[in-house]
């Protein structure tokens, strides 16, 4: 059932110049939670759709919003992508994706342009590009590692709160042989070598190693792990498919999960949950960090000239059935 913007306004009992405003992502503090709440649930509820083309014809203003992100091979993504578009239309914007296979500027530039011409209002991305600012398109950035700058806000994932969890709660289970499977250039890899040797775990070479998504060695590999003298009794990984692959193989050999070998995944997702027995990982909470972007990235065009704002979320450990007490 469709809905007009007056109707929904008189369900909702709020003003016209309200929803839009809601919907629009413009409430600046003048409008209450409780009326965003409602008018967002009512949109959705009675499948608001707003006349796209007659407001860009009165204001000139695009209703895109650019999704600039990875190539999706992981549920994460994959997860993430589903949320921008959704929320994006119940704001009644529509989301343009533009997906790069590798960190190279010449490819992240060629990811913007690829949106850029359609008059996008403003971009979300998981990667820095001067064309940001120098085209002032104004975005928001997911990430770990990029420095702040002028005019582009970020959220940025507590990835020592992740490796810190990591390490206590395997300490505490009395695991001190861990080798690590997954994308040796993962900064929250890296990270977790460097503490580990902080905390006097010294990890011998062979137990960290490189797998990448969809790996046609993985087999082979967990089979190198499973085959050290001493093996290690606990298995970190960045990937929840890479992840679902080692778990399989070890099940396969003949291994009990968490008895003989414990797994902790840095990405968590509904794959991991449905395992036997379920594998502990991080939760990002997709849902609030799209959230966060989505805000901030709407403050930021209602305002170009503010101040640049970073927020950080924090991820979760979801305790599961894999990982136990040695």
């Amino acid at each position: 059932m469709r809905i007009t913007m007056k109707k929904l306004a008189e369900k909702a009992h709020v003003s016209r110049t309200a929803v839009s405003m809601i919907l629009n992502g413009k409430t600046n503090g003048h409008i209450s939670i409780e009326n965003q709440k409602k008018v967002l649930k009512l949109a959705k509820e009675y499948n608001f759709c707003p006349n796209v083309a007659a407001r860009k014809l009165r204001t000139g203003k695009s209703s895109s919003i650019g999704i600039m992100m990875p190539v999706p091979r992981t549920t994460f993504y994959a997860d993430m992508a589903t949320l921008f578009q959704r929320k994006l239309s119940d704001r009644g914007y529509s989301a343009l994706f533009s997906f790069f296979h590798s960190l190279e500027p010449s490819e992240i530039e060629k990811a913007f342009w690829s949106i850029a011409g359609h008059g996008i209002s403003g971009i979300i991305s998981w990667e820095y590009s001067e064309c940001f600012l120098r085209e002032k398109v104004p975005a928001v950035l997911y990430t770990y590692s990029e420095p702040a700058r002028p005019y582009i806000d970020q959220v940025t994932p507590d990835f020592k709160v992740m490796v810190d969890q990591t390490i206590r709660h395997l300490l505490e289970r009395g695991h001190t042989r861990i080798a690590v499977m997954g994308m040796l250039s993962d900064p929250r890899i890296e990270l977790l070598h460097q503490k580990l040797l902080e905390h006097g775990l010294s990890i011998p070479e062979d137990c960290f190693i490189d797998v990448l998504v969809s790996d046609s060695l993985l087999d082979k590999k967990v089979e190198q792990i499973v085959n050290l003298n001493p093996a290690p009794t606990a298995i970190v990984c960045h990937d929840d498919l890479i992840v679902a692959g080692i778990h399989s193989r070890l099940l396969s050999l003949g291994k009990n999960i968490p008895d003989d070998f414990s797994i902790l995944c840095f990405n968590d997702s509904s794959i991991l949950s449905v395992l036997t027995p379920a594998v502990s990982a991080f939760s990002l909470h997709e849902d609030k960090l799209t959230d966060m972007l989505i805000q901030l990235l709407f403050a930021r065009i209602e305002n170009p000239q503010a101040q640049s704002v970073t927020q950080t979320i924090v991820p979760e450990l979801i305790i599961r059935k894999s990982t136990s007490q040695k």
